[in-house]
């Protein structure tokens, strides 16, 4: 059921010597370094539009809502069509997005009464992303053979964390020496670099023939939806990673905005604090990216999932208890290392337990199911953080984490471990 990480031809280092993966890592690497200017960049630019924490609920709800209108038909045609054409696709439309957001900045456009412009920028962009993801979630299995699919994953998630280090110290000095426009126009040349190495890559991201598309009908397109949420039902992993990887979701999104408002506003810190504080986040990934393979399969990937899971909430206590930057910096170090450590445990069983022909519709499924609560997270934290106060969302939502986990630990899926 689970991959078998003991054949003599897995090596952590293997993997570098293939081009193709080589391509893949660096487009993706490049974008996400993009991302990770974008990801504090846009949320600094709409706090300095309106001081209101609500607007960043907003955005990241516009920007999720694609997610649940698109989301599983998504999956279903990224089983039919050409996977990489899409994904080419997807990098050209979120180009044109972050590039006319910055166009629209600099021309001094972008204000209070012109946030709407924001909201249905991220929601085309949300759409693009969604099927973005469902290609990038089942290239690695056609990219690398199956004994080598967890040093493959640990090695994105390496540059990912990189990434996530480097970005938003960048970003946030940017932001305050040259405002937001520069790190926009970053993020959209990070996806034409993105564009260009899928375009080097010689081949589709799949094991065998594109299905017919002859075949695909709105009623066809529901039918393979059904076929896949059975499927993932009928597998405990699956099923119960969708919970965990929900409520994770929803507690984690409940806390962001909140937490980032406190430091902003209540705090007075400034971009480049933040930034750094956020930086020790991607420092504590990349830690976790290059022990997760190896603590794995020592101590099983499931128990060093759960048991991560369980305490990992607890960290954002620490943006209750104290106003030290070092001690957040400590926190989300920590912090960095469980989330990575959960992500690339759960999407190797995951991709090491779906057939190719059914990986788009399983990665739509669980993605849709467990990231729906995103934007449920990130209004409920934020439309209730001014009457309730900052901190007793982070308290009640980190207890709330932490019991969920724990129940998770104690359910039937205990038996598989």
């Amino acid at each position: 059921m689970f991959p078998d990480t003991s054949s003599s031809r897995f090596s952590p280092h293997s993997i570098w010597h293939s081009s193709i993966f080589l391509k893949f890592w660096i487009g993706q690497s490049v974008s996400k370094l993009g991302d990770s200017f974008a990801q504090l960049a846009l949320p600094l630019l709409i706090l300095q539009i309106t001081p209101n924490p609500l607007a960043l609920g907003l955005a990241e709800v516009a920007y999720m809502v694609p997610y649940l209108l698109c989301g599983f038909p998504a999956g279903a045609l990224m089983d039919h069509l050409p996977r990489r054409r899409i994904m080419m696709l997807c990098d050209g439309i979120r180009l044109g997005i972050f590039a006319l957001l910055a166009l629209l900045l600099i021309a001094g456009k972008l204000h209070a009464g012109t946030l709407w412009i924001i909201y249905c920028l991220q929601a085309v962009n949300g759409g693009a992303t969604i099927f973005f993801d469902m290609g990038y979630l089942t290239a690695m299995p056609t990219i690398v053979p199956a004994p080598q699919l967890l040093a493959g994953n640990s090695a994105m998630q390496v540059s990912d964390s990189t990434t996530q280090l480097v970005g938003p110290p960048l970003a946030g000095g940017g932001f305050q020496l040259f405002g937001a426009a520069l790190t926009l126009i970053s993020n959209a040349a990070s996806f034409a670099v993105s564009l260009l190495s899928l375009f080097v890559i010689p081949q589709e991201f799949r094991s065998g023939e594109i299905p017919p598309r002859s075949k695909l009908t709105i009623a066809s397109v529901w039918r393979e939806i059904a076929v896949g949420a059975r499927f993932v039902w009928k597998q405990p992993v699956l099923r119960w990673s969708i919970v965990l990887i929900g409520s994770n979701n929803f507690f984690t999104n409940v806390n962001y905005y909140v937490i980032l408002f406190r430091m902003r506003e209540q705090f007075h810190f400034s971009g480049g604090l933040i930034g750094s504080i956020y930086g020790c986040l991607a420092v504590g990934g990349m830690v976790g990216s290059m022990v997760a393979g190896r603590v794995g399969k020592r101590l099983g990937m499931l128990p060093l999932t759960l048991g991560i899971a369980i305490v990992m909430p607890l960290t954002n206590l620490a943006f209750v208890v104290t106003t030290q930057p070092w001690v957040m910096m400590i926190a989300e170090f920590l912090l960095g290392v469980g989330i990575v450590v959960i992500n690339i445990n759960i999407l190797t069983l995951r991709q090491s337990i779906t057939p190719d022909a059914m990986m788009g519709r399983m990665n739509s499924f669980v993605r849709i199911t467990a990231w729906s609560l995103i934007p449920a997270g990130a209004f409920f934290g934020t439309f209730l953080a001014i009457p309730l106060g900052s901190t007793t969302i982070i308290l009640g939502s980190s207890v709330f984490a932490t019991l969920i986990a724990g129940g998770i630990f104690l359910s039937p899926l205990r038996r598989t471990i």
